[in-house]
């Protein structure tokens, strides 16, 4: 599943997942993913990940990530915040 959300909610977002839903996300900053414990996960493709991927809304709609997202295998769900934006 991927997320996009404001950046100032993603922790947010992962401790919600995490606390009410034992689910695990992955925050990816670009470089690496991050889990809410301080985890560190290199990938080659952040889009091909299983699992929880969160992803700032500014940093999905970079126009130099915008050929891999679309290439990316197909996600389950996407869900997007824009609530707070």
């Amino acid at each position: 599943m991927g997320s996009t959300s404001p950046r100032n909610l993603i922790r947010q977002w992962m401790e919600e997942l995490r606390e009410k839903f034992a689910l695990t996300a992955w925050f990816y900053d670009g470089h690496m993913l991050h889990d809410v414990g301080g985890r560190v996960r290199r990938t080659a493709d952040p889009w091909a990940e299983d699992g929880i991927v969160i992803v700032s809304r500014h940093l999905i709609a970079r126009q130099e990530r915008m050929a891999d997202v679309l290439a990316a295998k197909p996600w389950d769900a996407v869900l997007v915040d824009e609530a707070h934006a």
